[in-house]
């Protein structure tokens, strides 16, 4: 006789796997474009042939210290919240990476050129 799967197997199934997740490493992250505007600046990244539009580089002064971070694309709902296209998840050394090439390529320099190797 054979089994039959029940909504309820497959909902533990699925309960009981934890998602994998992708370790960024430097050597893989790309910048496709730079853009310096009004609004702030805006990058797309690719890594591992997957391309992310509308990277938002984000910086600031809160409480005297200086912060920077990435922030995904997002758009605004029916219902007034916001809500993002996706989320990467970075590390916080993987936005700092970014973050830094996306400013060396504003400099005119390489995204991924490490200045700490020129000494």
């Amino acid at each position: 006789m054979a089994t039959t799967k029940t909504k309820t197997n497959r909902a533990e199934r699925r309960a009981n796997k934890t998602p994998e997740r992708v370790q960024w490493t430097p050597e893989g992250i790309k910048c496709v474009r730079v853009n310096d505007t009004d609004y702030g600046i805006f990058c797309d990244i690719s890594y591992m042939g997957m391309t992310f539009y509308g990277l938002r580089i984000v910086t600031g002064e809160k409480d005297g210290k200086d912060y920077e971070f990435i922030s995904e694309p997002s758009h605004k709902g029916s219902n007034g919240n916001y809500y993002k296209y996706y989320n990467l998840n970075l590390a916080e050394e993987t936005q700092k990476y970014i973050i830094n090439g996306v400013f060396r390529v504003l400099d005119g320099e390489n995204f991924d050129h490490n200045p700490e190797d020129d000494e």
